[in-house]
């Protein structure tokens, strides 16, 4: 009788071992997709880390002065030009010009129930270039030029939402430590808003500049800076703006509190990590509040940077005054409340003037790398 089921011939050794090299090629090829996006995010922490090195050293001593017009050595070091922008700057350094950050206008004095933030800041309030300086950027250019031309090879599109957040904001100070290195300063002040903001890195194929990064990709329309609310006052709106290919699937107005384009006001830049970036986020609001943040007669002082937050988070006033209350010290808390019993919340409420002279403050997690 015929068997009810044949059995089955062995492979030969060739099919096999085409076999297991197809798994394999499978199984590296998982790995390579899953492992890309978080080389992805390295990068623009090295090169972050590396543009923050640079500024370290250039700060120089404190009580110095800063570079009052563009220095023909420090454009030298820089591609960046409207046909080319994809330079980069240095590995990392130690910096030992520790301060503590306050971001406060002159004539705002701290209460006597407020303390002093407890992290420790790089103040670089000038960009100082000498023959020791100029070498050490110039020999760590050519390391780490290569840094910017990977993110040519990089597709945002592939990582998670926290993966994007963490690449574009490191990416964002990057770029804009970087203009400034490229164009140099003018009294303290940018040489050029437009040209600082809109220079630009090849990633991934899209030339991406500073100002696309908080608008179009991250969600943060920041207007505090004069230029841009005039600017966008003169300029008639878009019926329907197409949505950029690398724009979050949802905006993060807390990214607010890590974007500095090294104005006085702005936040500091520290690194961040996707692991951590919600976490790091929500400590850079918190810093920044009570950083920047004063009660002064009753009346909460508050700058322009919280406006544009509660705006793109679709905050009102009081819960924005909420929000803020709730970093301020008990001493500050009981005066602020006795304001708000007496008067409405936008009584009590005053916005400082944005502060755009030159400087960085740089947290101690990007000097100690």
């Amino acid at each position: 009788m015929p068997r009810a089921q044949e059995e089955q011939e062995e492979a030969p050794p060739e099919a096999k071992a085409g076999a297991r090299h197809s798994s394999l090629v499978n199984f590296l090829s998982a790995s390579i997709s899953e492992y890309v996006p978080k080389i992805s995010c390295k990068l623009s922490e090295d090169i972050l880390g590396c543009i923050a090195a640079v500024y370290c050293k250039l700060s120089g001593a404190e009580g110095e002065c800063c570079v009052a017009s563009p220095s023909p050595s420090v454009s030298s070091w820089s591609t960046f030009s409207p046909r080319r922008r994809n330079d980069s700057w240095s590995p990392r350094s130690r910096c030992n010009n520790f301060d503590s950050w306050s971001p406060r206008p002159c004539g705002v004095e701290k209460e006597s129930g407020e303390q002093s933030p407890g992290v420790m800041m790089v103040v670089v309030p000038r960009i100082r270039v000498d023959a020791d300086t100029f070498e050490y950027a110039s020999k760590m250019l050519e390391t780490t030029r290569s840094l910017i031309q990977r993110l040519e090879k990089v597709d945002p599109v592939k990582m998670t939402h926290e993966e994007q957040l963490c690449f574009w904001i490191n990416i964002h100070n990057a770029l804009v430590m970087h203009a400034f290195l490229a164009y140099g300063l003018h009294d303290k002040r940018m040489k050029s808003t437009d040209m600082i903001l809109k220079a630009a890195y090849n990633v991934g194929g899209q030339s991406v500049n500073a100002q696309t990064i908080q608008n179009s990709i991250l969600g943060c329309r920041q207007s505090h800076r004069p230029s841009l609310w005039v600017r966008a006052l003169f300029t008639p709106a878009k019926r329907s703006a197409a949505r950029h290919p690398y724009a979050l699937q949802h905006p993060e107005p807390v990214a607010h509190f890590a974007l500095s384009t090294g104005a006085f006001s702005d936040p500091p830049v520290r690194l961040y990590t996707a692991k951590k970036i919600q976490q790091q986020l929500e400590a850079a609001r918190t810093e920044f509040i009570r950083g920047s943040v004063a009660v002064r007669k009753q009346a909460l002082l508050l700058p322009k940077v919280l406006h544009c937050y509660a705006r793109d988070a679709a905050l009102e006033l009081r819960h924005l005054v909420e929000l803020v209350c709730e970093t301020l010290s008990d001493a500050q808390q009981k005066q602020l409340q006795l304001g708000l019993r007496r008067r409405a919340v936008d009584k009590c409420v005053e916005w400082m003037p944005y502060k755009s002279s030159f400087r960085y403050v740089v947290h101690r997690d990007l000097a100690d790398d």
